[in-house]
């Protein structure tokens, strides 16, 4: 068909606009999307802090000659654009994480931030601290499994100190069967 916009090209003008929305001038906009090649949604939540900052280190990198012999000053952009755009592509990465196509059109500047506690969280994570003192399954001995079990979620709590235990509902614990009597 004649005439359509192709999806690539839309989904460059749509990173372009973010950008923007999120503080980037337009010449930063187009150098990250153009040069730097981050022109999809998943191009950029694949970008961690460090790599942003590296990308930013360059925009801001000034003193380079350039082909007509003048110097090149860098791009100019806030401080904040770079922290929103660290919080930008968590949320992005959040999306592909929960098994979700990374969309940059619900990204607004009013809810980037939401995800940011969420990614302090992962970044602490510590996964040998917790499966280091996880309970092991004996099949010699279910009753004592789950109750350890039990006793490991109590220990945990959610941010509002509630405890954990209330993800061992009654219906994940089979009580009994038609053929038999439960565990318990």
């Amino acid at each position: 068909m004649q005439g359509d916009i192709p999806p690539e090209l839309i989904e460059t003008k749509e990173c372009k606009r973010l950008l923007q929305k999120i503080g980037f001038s337009l010449v930063a906009a187009q150098s990250i999307v153009c040069n730097h090649g981050y022109d999809t949604a998943t191009k950029l939540s694949h970008l961690k802090p460090d790599n942003i900052n590296i990308l930013c280190k360059t925009l801001h990198l000034s003193g380079r000659e350039r082909q007509d012999g003048t110097r090149d000053p860098g791009i100019n952009f806030p401080h904040l654009a770079q922290h929103t755009l660290t919080s930008t592509c968590f949320v992005l990465y959040h999306q592909e994480h929960c098994n979700l196509h990374p969309m940059i059109n619900i990204v607004t500047p009013n809810n980037v931030y939401d995800l940011d506690l969420q990614c302090a969280r992962e970044t602490e994570h510590n996964n040998n601290l917790y499966q280091k003192n996880r309970p092991k399954w004996n099949e010699k001995d279910p009753k004592r499994s789950l109750i350890n079990i039990c006793e490991y979620f109590e220990t945990f709590c959610r941010t509002n100190k509630a405890p954990c235990l209330y993800m061992l509902h009654q219906h994940i614990i089979p009580l009994g069967t038609k053929t038999g009597p439960g565990i318990f």
